[in-house]
Formats: structure tokens, sequence, C-alpha cells
């Protein structure tokens, strides 16, 4: 995302922003590595608590829960014995079969699989010290070894052995904290140096390129600019235009009308010879015909 940002946004160029992505992608990466390794290292290495019991009672309460405690039809751990100067550790192991998928290639297909039944095996070391008499601190081992595809599937049991051995004993005190600062390691801050300094010269060399696109919009801004001018001037050219008409235009004078008597006078016949615009006939000069029917009537 950064890289995106970076690159098309900043420097016009995708390509220019790998760097910085590259860096972003190193840090978070980092971080969460962490993150996952903390949650597994106090997992099989739990931070030790001191609890406010005797020694001698701890000791029974956690050898007898491991005893009791049984997983996958009936499988327990084996509790190792251990020397009278010993008696201030408990190791015990659990050995059980389960299935899961292990990796067949073949010729055709190298990334095939089958389903085969596998071995787990937990290893599990418990040691007691007593600050003073009244108290016991509790540290506690895990040691687990799974075949086939999933290398966790020892997890469950261990998580679960973890919780019990909590609620068994109370709440206790550590004097460590509960989850370690994450501290950038040395090559991360290098590479970080590198990638920025590389990006920052990337940036001067396409210093053009940068402003190419501003330069574009800034010309686009001057035409619009332009276009608004030229119209607002001929507008105004067309109101002082519209003014000076009215300040100079003087009417015409009004016509004088006609005499009503001229438009309802009676028209007088054409003279004698000429084509009668009424009628469009010309009287002929001589037609018995027309002397017969009496001639023109008026």
């Amino acid at each position: 995302m950064l890289a995106g940002f970076a690159g098309h946004f900043l420097l016009h160029d995708f390509q220019s922003g790998l760097l910085p992505g590259l860096a972003l992608a190193l840090w978070i990466g980092s971080a969460i590595n962490h993150d996952v390794k903390e949650e597994k290292l106090n997992m099989f290495f739990p931070i030790p608590y001191t609890y406010p019991i005797p020694v001698k009672q701890v000791f029974p309460k956690i050898k007898k829960h491991l005893r009791e405690f049984t997983h996958e039809y009936g499988k327990s751990f084996k509790i190792h014995k251990t020397n009278p100067s010993q008696s201030k550790e408990i190791k015990a192991d659990m050995t059980w079969t389960d299935t899961d998928e292990v990796s067949d290639p073949s010729p055709n297909d190298y990334g095939k699989v089958r389903k085969t039944t596998v071995k787990r095996h937990i290893r599990l070391e418990i040691y007691f010290t007593s600050p003073d008499p009244d108290s016991t601190t509790v540290e506690i081992h895990w040691y687990p070894k799974a075949e086939g595809l999933n290398p966790r599937a020892c997890e469950p049991v261990i998580r679960k052995v973890n919780e019990e051995i909590q609620a068994l004993l109370g709440d206790g005190t550590t004097k460590y904290p509960a989850k370690q600062p994450w501290i950038p390691p040395a090559w991360l801050h290098i590479t970080t140096i590198v990638c920025i300094g590389l990006y920052v010269l990337t940036a001067i060399g396409n210093y053009g390129k940068v402003w190419e696109p501003v330069d574009e919009l800034q010309k686009q801004a001057d035409a619009k600019r332009d276009e608004w001018i030229g119209k607002k001037r001929f507008m105004e050219d067309q109101i002082k235009q519209w003014e000076e008409f009215k300040r100079t235009y003087t009417p015409p004078a009004p016509e004088r009308p006609r005499d009503l008597s001229d438009i309802f006078r009676k028209p007088q016949p054409p003279p004698s010879g000429q084509t009668n615009e009424l009628f469009n006939i010309k009287k002929p000069d001589n037609s018995w015909l027309f002397k017969k029917q009496g001639g023109l009537t008026r």
C-alpha cells in the first residue's frame, strides 16, 4: 500500500515506491514474527510463578494431577522416578498416535499427500524452587515432537495442562513481564536506512517527472481561467453596446392613420377598354353574344 501511494501519487512511478513498501513490510513482518515467537515461548516455557504454598504441598499436587490426566483414549503421562536428592523436579512424557497427512510426491503430482498414522511425543519437566519455606516457584518446560505436516499438533495438550496447573495452584506472583517488548533488530534498521536512501536518490532523479503532472494541471487551470475571463469581457462588451444603443436610439415618428372613408369607399369601375380587376374580364368591342346578354352589369 505504501509502495502504491509513494510511487503513484508522489513519483508517478509504481516501481519507485517498492523500496519504501519493502521497508514497511519488513517492519510489520518483524513485529508479527516477534509476537508469534513470544506466544510460542510463553506456551513451551511459561513464566515462572511463585505461589504461597510450601514445596512439600505443591509437589504432590502436580504429580497427582499429571497421573490422572488423560488424552485421547486413555493416554496419560508416564512419570519418571527421581532420586531423593532430585525430589524438587518432575519429569514425564506422553506418546500417542494420530492420523495426519504426510507428503507423498509422485512424478505427476509433487504436492500429493496421503493420510497415515503418525506419532506425537511430549516431554515435560517441572522444577520447584523455594525462595522461603512458605512459598514455591514453579518452572515448566515443554519439549514437543510431532510427525507429519502439522508441527503444532501437540500444542492443544500443552495449553490444556498449563491452564490446569495454574488453576490447581491459584494465583501467583512473578518478577518477569507477561510479554517481552519488541526491539527491532540491527539488520532491520540498516535495511530501512538503505531503502530510504535509495528512495531519496530515486526521487531526486525523477524530480522532473514529479512536476510534469503539476504543470499539466496548472496549464488546464490557466486555460479555464482565460476562457472565463474572455466570456466575462464579451458579456461586458455586449452590455456596453446595449446601453449605448438605448442611449442613442430614437424611435421613428408614427404614421398618420388613414381616413375610414378611404377604407369603406365603393370601388369605381375600371375605365372603358381596361381589364376589370374584379372579374378579370375584358369587355369585347364587338360581340353579338355580349350584346345579347345585355353587357356587363354594374
